[in-house]
């Protein structure tokens, strides 16, 4: 159990050195959480969303929310496995 708790504080601790100094991936990662919220919001048509939204929605509900679900994945895959604002070696 020891090395999974030292993995769980190192993650701990790279979490909130983003949240205290954010970078790209961390903006792009909440781009992608945003358009995910959005996509379940509109979906379960939450305080009626798709009615006050029409003009962002702009065609047929399904293909808006498989482009949001597009952006969300690929705004987070940029953020888990790019390094935008590393130092260069």
């Amino acid at each position: 159990m020891r090395p999974v708790r030292q993995q769980l504080e190192v993650l701990r601790a790279q979490a909130m050195r983003n949240l205290r100094q954010p970078n790209l991936n961390t903006f792009l990662a909440a781009i992608g959480l945003g358009s995910l919220a959005l996509r379940e919001a509109l979906a379960l048509d939450i305080m009626q969303l798709r009615v006050h939204l029409r003009g962002l929605i702009g065609g047929p509900l399904p293909d808006f929310l498989d482009r949001l679900r597009v952006v969300a994945l690929l705004a987070m895959a940029a953020a888990a496995f790019g390094r935008f604002d590393a130092a260069p070696r």
